[in-house]
């Protein structure tokens, strides 16, 4: 599971440093913001919480982590990192409009 958590980080990262043409420093920087997140994450999922309390907690993790990256990266690459999220989020299921939902990748009943 480790391994598979780091792989997915590199590659969101990779896609970010070619599409947004990363400087090392930013790159650097990113990497530990996706860290924190990727760890905040794991943290909601494995607390025992009722799903709409996850959610809020998910939208949250997902608002810091946004705010974090915004500071980091110049006003033209931040407007495309908005773009990349929306552009590689799979599609809600029907009937389904929580982005946080999409973002995920599943739904945790």
């Amino acid at each position: 599971m480790e391994e598979k958590k780091v792989r997915m980080k590199q590659l969101a990262l990779d896609r970010m440093k070619k599409k947004l043409d990363l400087s090392d420093d930013q790159t650097a920087k990113l990497n530990k913001i996706l860290d924190v997140y990727q760890n905040e994450m794991l943290r909601i999922v494995q607390a025992d919480a009722k799903l709409s309390e996850s959610k809020a907690r998910f939208q949250e993790a997902r608002e810091t982590r946004d705010d974090q990256i915004s500071t980091v990266l110049s006003p033209d690459q931040f407007r495309r990192y908005k773009q990349m999220k929306h552009q590689f989020a799979p599609p809600p299921p029907p009937g389904d409009e929580d982005p946080g939902r999409r973002e995920m990748g599943r739904e945790r009943e």
